[in-house]
């Protein structure tokens, strides 16, 4: 069983656009570890206000910023789950988020409450999130009191919108 969960696993790269159905639409990525610890996240912060160096970026990086200006948070670059290295930028004016893989587009598409909470509270303390049959994400974010405890607050969504808030005093 362990041997087939595996193997669907790691059956190789996605690709970055997928042209089924007559259209185009893009995966999006989901982080590995997005949750703070102090291997990969030791701050609570995922995305910062910060001017973007454009000598940096890739061609299609620059196309984007000249038509739609510098974005309003950069996310820290994460792995994802297939071990991409992503980078991601929100424009919040217009709720659009940008994820890219080798300074490529990889996703293109609406905002969620997902990137809202992080922007809002950064990491959480815990995070679990399960990918059923049917390919909607459900996500379980906690965070805690600085030492601890009692859980501030649980958010539960589904493919990054929330559906239910429990919080504690």
């Amino acid at each position: 069983m362990a041997f087939l969960l595996v193997g669907c696993v790691g059956s190789g790269r996605k690709p970055l656009l997928s042209h089924r159905g007559g259209g185009v639409s893009a995966f999006k990525r989901i982080e590995r570890h997005a949750e703070r610890d102090f291997i990969h996240h030791i701050t609570r912060q995922a995305y910062r206000r910060m001017p973007i160096n454009t000598r940096m970026l890739s061609p299609e990086q620059l196309t984007i910023v000249e038509a739609w200006g510098e974005p309003d948070y950069v996310r820290k670059p994460f792995r994802s789950l297939d071990g991409e290295k992503v980078r991601e930028w929100i424009y919040l004016e217009d709720r659009t988020l940008f994820q890219f893989v080798g300074g490529e587009v990889a996703y293109e598409g609406p905002l969620t409450d997902f990137e809202d909470l992080l922007i809002r509270y950064g990491y959480p303390d815990h995070l679990v999130t399960t990918v059923g049959e049917t390919g909607i994400v459900r996500t379980v974010m906690v965070y805690r009191h600085v030492f601890g405890g009692t859980p501030l607050a649980t958010y539960n969504l589904h493919d990054g919108q929330l559906v239910q808030i429990a919080e504690s005093d």
